[in-house]
């Protein structure tokens, strides 16, 4: 699906989705009161002329979402920067009723990183989280399926389901009984030995996400979509034992750890004193580093080694309505540089309200540069003194 500048903003104006019908079918209304005797006769003019309002609603309502996608976003969901390309995802909604807010249509942008120009945009379907890149093909994760999209095409290829499987391996041949996941964003993964409950935890990248398959026939196995399509019996007690340190940094929400055992152990990390959202870093003796800094529901999202910082997000407030990204020195004592969403969003909030902004985080650490998002803006600025080189509105 090719950007549309016309379509995209249709489908992203009020206006035309519910005042323009509105005001087609008042028309309709005055015009199939007049006499007609055209050659379609009064009552097909009158059926004709009611039903376009009806079908634009419906177009814009049910259709566009789920089948054409156009329009701007309703929120940006994810950015992933992946060999040379940046992909964003965020979604459009369906229409909502008293009961519900609508359906999230979710989509898929290829943009070029450096200069921010947007160069394809599809469809995947329902909620989706970006697994990685095989060559030619992107695979995002479903609620229970793997789905394999061409990056130059946007077009599915295949699905790894509960139905598709048994016809790829005959492993399966006998169904399936149910299928887990294990790994992704969260860098934990839980290991019982021995029927007991003593539980482990090790580091995984999202590109490490796998099914956990049962089979009819009793049998355990593991399917990893990011390498060689086999399938492996589960044996979680070899993912221990063969367990290799990288001893590099990698985020964990409030910690920052280092990978040099299973599990990781702290370089630094964000505590609040006496439970309140007002947060500090702690080094690895649990001793405040810099005392003059605090951070309001602050949390950890990159860390670089190359460009000897890490970047913390937080907030202006405790209601989370605007929110600060902010560069340390990797040794905690020196404030780099700050971005602030108000900066480049004037929108007005209400203090009432209880909503809070979110954001999603990418970084390209052999160039040094950091991407995220406002709203429905991507941003992308240099890590080394937080200057913007680009924004793009999807």
């Amino acid at each position: 699906m090719s950007y549309n500048g016309f379509l995209d903003a249709y489908f992203s104006s009020l206006w035309t989705l519910y005042l323009l019908p509105l005001v087609l079918f008042v028309i309709a209304i005055l015009i199939v009161n007049m006499k007609s005797r055209r050659l379609f006769g009064r009552y097909v003019l009158k059926f004709i002329i009611i039903a376009i309002p009806i079908l634009l609603i419906f177009l814009s309502a049910l259709i566009n979402p789920i089948y054409l996608g156009y329009g701007h976003p309703a929120e940006i969901k994810e950015i992933e920067f992946i060999k040379g390309n940046l992909y964003v995802l965020d979604y459009i909604k369906t229409a909502g009723s008293k009961t519900s807010s609508g359906e999230a249509c979710y989509r898929v942008h290829i943009i070029d990183p450096i200069t921010g120009k947007k160069k394809l945009r599809f469809r995947i379907g329902n909620k989706s989280e970006i697994l990685g890149v095989k060559g030619d093909t992107i695979v995002f994760s479903h609620y229970n399926d793997f789905a394999f999209y061409s990056i130059s095409t946007g077009k599915e290829l295949a699905v790894w389901s509960k139905e598709t499987l048994p016809k790829i391996f005959s492993e399966l041949s006998s169904g399936i009984d149910h299928i887990m996941w294990s790994g992704g964003k969260e860098p934990k993964l839980e290991f019982y030995q021995d029927n007991t409950s003593t539980s482990k935890s090790s580091t995984y990248s999202l590109s490490d996400r796998m099914m956990e398959i049962t089979a009819l026939d009793g049998k355990n196995w593991m399917l990893k979509p990011m390498e060689t399509p086999s399938l492996v019996l589960s044996n979680k007690k070899n993912f221990l034992e063969n367990y290799i340190p990288t001893k590099k940094l990698y985020v964990k929400e409030h910690d920052i750890l280092i990978d040099n055992e299973i599990g990781g152990s702290y370089f630094v990390q964000l505590e609040s004193d006496n439970g309140n959202q007002y947060q500090r870093v702690l080094s690895r003796k649990d001793s405040v580093i810099n005392k003059d800094l605090s951070f309001v529901g602050g949390k950890f999202v990159a860390v670089c080694e190359k460009d000897n910082c890490y970047i913390i997000e937080h907030f202006e407030t405790t209601k989370k309505q605007r929110f600060i990204l902010t560069c340390m020195s990797m040794d905690g004592k020196t404030k780099l540089w700050e971005i602030k969403q108000s900066e480049f969003d004037k929108t007005k909030i209400d203090p009432e309200s209880n909503f809070e902004v979110s954001s999603t985080f990418s970084i390209d650490k052999e160039k040094g540069l950091i991407y995220f998002s406002i709203k429905r803006e991507v941003f992308c600025a240099k890590l080394k003194d937080g200057s913007i080189l680009w924004r793009t509105s999807l």
